[in-house]
């Protein structure tokens, strides 16, 4: 790669595709990375393929990559952002003319894709998507549901469009589509929505808990231990068809102590701690023999 290109500042691109020598049908329109593609080397491959490539050939470029992609008008926006941070590269006056065709074609292109705000009644193409835009930022708040899928508290959401609200604000866009309601608007509804959200969920965790409150259990005068010991006998002896008594997992059988029986003061049994004392094998889980309670000579 010539080192006039080593400089080449990178910058965030929503969608990008790039193929290798070998996938590539059409080289002069596609862009080419050889080995591993990355954003970094995609912004260079892209600048590079706009600062060589001929004249004429610019605008079939831009249509051709247009295509390529989901919202064409965001990956023009990207572009005309990584000729804006490496504007430096068009400083002789045959690349200030190429720069100023491509700022030209790249303001054409996007004027297919978007609507005239002053013209109602013209479709609305890519709108669909792009909330707003001006010439170094994008409001697109099908963008911000994604991002949100990525948090994991309701506090990190609500935190997370409150700084977007913030942002459209402070930068408000140049261009807003008609046909969506307005970014900040929609995060404000999402905000609300997530803490109606938050609030039914505690209440459902609510109602749960006192269910499992109102469940009458039945007071065991026995330590924990040796009430475990002797399900696990019961678990372990054979009855007639010999089969056992109690034909339950280890799961089984810790729901029905911990949630069917309590202490005498009616408290309940700790769950994990009748898991532990259900682990077989272990001869500290055994109670001491004053304590055991013995099924050995129980028989049916």
């Amino acid at each position: 790669m010539d080192s006039q290109y080593n400089n080449i500042k990178a910058v965030p691109f929503t969608e990008y595709s790039a193929l290798r020598q070998e996938q590539s049908k059409k080289p002069d329109l596609d862009i080419v990375i050889d080995g591993e593609i990355s954003l970094n080397d995609y912004c260079t491959a892209l600048f590079i393929k706009i600062f060589e490539i001929g004249l004429s050939e610019l605008n079939a470029f831009l249509k051709y990559q247009c295509r390529l992609y989901k919202d064409p008008v965001l990956w023009l926006n990207s572009l005309e952002k990584l000729m804006k941070v490496n504007v430096k590269m068009f400083g002789d006056v045959e690349q200030h003319q190429r720069h100023i065709k491509l700022i030209s074609l790249i303001d054409n292109q996007r004027d297919k894709l978007l609507p005239n705000p002053d013209d109602d009644s013209k479709p609305k193409k890519s709108c669909k998507k792009v909330n707003g835009f001006s010439d170094d930022k994008e409001f697109n708040f099908e963008s911000v549901l994604l991002h949100l899928k990525t948090l994991e508290t309701t506090a990190e959401k609500i935190l997370y469009l409150n700084a977007q609200i913030t942002d459209y604000r402070i930068h408000p866009p140049d261009y807003e589509c008609k046909q969506l309601e307005k970014f900040d608007e929609q995060c404000r509804f999402m905000i609300g929505h997530l803490k109606n959200e938050e609030d039914l969920l505690q209440q459902v965790e609510a109602q749960k808990l006192a269910k499992i409150d109102s469940i009458v259990k039945f007071p065991v005068n026995a330590e924990l231990k040796a009430l475990c010991y002797a399900f696990i006998q019961l678990r372990e002896k054979k009855g007639k068809n010999g089969k056992p008594l109690l034909p339950w997992t280890t799961k089984q059988t810790n729901y029905f102590i911990s949630n069917i029986l309590c202490e005498l003061d009616g408290s309940s049994f700790n769950p994990g701690t009748v898991r532990t004392y259900l682990s077989p094998g272990k001869s500290s889980n055994r109670p001491k023999e004053d304590d055991e309670i013995n099924l050995n000579d129980f028989n049916l």
